[in-house]
């Protein structure tokens, strides 16, 4: 597995923008955005900080919050700041928001008119110019990554993969999958860490090491009496007991037959 320079992170402009009717305001959107956003902004931190982690054995992913200048200065026009006296989560948002769109990383990005997605997910409330600034963040995404980018939703958005389609002199077209629920996520860690996908530890008391291993290839592996199973740095092979959930190690220095058990979180049992 080839592993990709970066993994554009686009939030989904529903989790942005609220609706500009005093009467839908309320407490909605902040409830919205303090919530669903703010987990999935857990998720994504989560996962920047395995990755230096992995970088002991090569990695050199970048993991982030993608928006362009552009976008930022449409998000700050849009949101109805001047409704702080008439809605009293807008207080809060001035200092959260702000802080959170300064701390994304800004990408460059090249206007397309010709570029759309489908199916449209973009509230109709939100400004051709700023629909048009997401969307340019988007296709730079598409065009930079792999099919590890992803758009950050909310649970009622119904569809799970778009299309984002451009057209040039070379037409192309992409696919993005949304990520609706924070369980989601796994599955993008799973193709980034291979600890977390086959369930060895990678912290406590005894963290599985590989043997010789290069990232972007799977661990090494050797048969063992218990089965096939990982091979570490110090020649034991990891065996998962199906049974009793837990790291059953073979321990070769005491020969064949010896092990000693290690919990999917790195404590050792015995």
């Amino acid at each position: 597995m080839s592993l990709p320079s970066h993994i554009r992170i686009v939030p989904d402009l529903s989790l942005l923008i609220c609706p500009p009717n005093p009467n839908q305001w309320e407490t909605d959107f902040y409830i919205l955005y303090s919530t669903v956003f703010m987990q999935h902004d857990k998720k994504v931190k989560e996962l920047r900080e395995r990755i230096l982690e992995l970088r002991e054995y090569g990695y050199q992913c970048e993991v982030a919050w993608a928006l362009s200048d552009e976008l930022k200065v449409q998000l700050y026009n849009e949101f109805p700041w001047n409704a702080i006296n008439e809605i009293p989560w807008v207080r809060d948002m001035m200092l959260t928001f702000p802080g959170w769109v300064e701390a994304v990383e800004s990408i460059l990005v090249e206007h397309d008119s010709n570029a759309k997605i489908e199916p449209d997910i973009v509230p109709s409330h939100v400004k051709d110019e700023t629909k048009q600034a997401w969307l340019d963040v988007l296709v730079a995404g598409m065009q930079n990554t792999t099919d590890l980018s992803r758009i950050t939703s909310y649970p009622e958005q119904e569809t799970v993969q778009l299309r984002v389609l451009f057209y040039d002199d070379d037409s192309e077209e992409y696919e993005v999958k949304l990520i609706r629920r924070i369980t989601e996520w796994d599955a993008v860690r799973q193709q980034l860490d291979p600890w977390f996908a086959e369930g060895l530890p990678w912290h406590g008391e005894y963290p599985y090491r590989p043997d010789n291993w290069i990232s972007g290839k799977p661990f090494p592996k050797r048969n063992s009496r218990r089965g096939p199973g990982f091979l570490d740095k110090h020649q034991q092979i990891w065996v998962w007991d199906r049974a009793e959930h837990h790291w059953d190690v073979q321990e070769r220095r005491q020969g064949f037959g010896k092990y000693f058990r290690v919990s999917s979180d790195g404590r050792l049992l015995d």
